[in-house]
This record gives structure tokens, C-alpha cells and sequence, in this order.
């Protein structure tokens, strides 16, 4: 399953995998409430989406790692 989180100021678009996301927030989290941060612009005013990502059909995609930084 992927994440797509667009940001709604800027249009910037990024693509997660679910299952990177759900190491670091609780997986029973809705949607709207996880807490991505646009790179482009700093606004956190991001809408997310889930989607099933098909694997006999891969689209040229790039997909982001989360990594949290201490």
C-alpha cells in the first residue's frame, strides 16, 4: 500500500510506502491526523491518500524513506 501526501499550498507530491510509515506512528492513526511537514514550503497543510500499489504493474514512481533524525 502506498501513502501519497500532497501538499495543499504548494502542490508538492510525495510518495510513501505504508508500511515505512507505520514504524514510526501508530498504524491505527487516521489518515488525515499524520503528521507530514511539506519539504518545498514548511506548511503542514498536507492531504494523504492510500492507494494500492500493484507489483506485477510497477509505475515509475519514487518512493521516500522515512528516517527519523535525533
Amino acid at each position: 500500500m502506498l501513502l501519497i501526501v500532497a501538499c495543499r499550498d504548494c502542490d508538492r507530491v510525495a510518495r510513501f510506502l505504508a508500511s515505512d510509515v507505520a514504524h514510526f506512528v501508530d498504524p491505527a492513526r487516521s489518515l488525515e491526523d499524520l503528521p507530514f511537514r511539506c519539504r518545498a514550503c514548511g506548511e503542514r497543510n498536507c492531504a494523504v491518500e492510500a492507494r494500492d500499489y500493484d507489483l506485477d504493474r510497477r509505475p515509475k514512481i519514487i518512493v521516500w524513506r522515512p528516517t527519523r533524525l535525533w
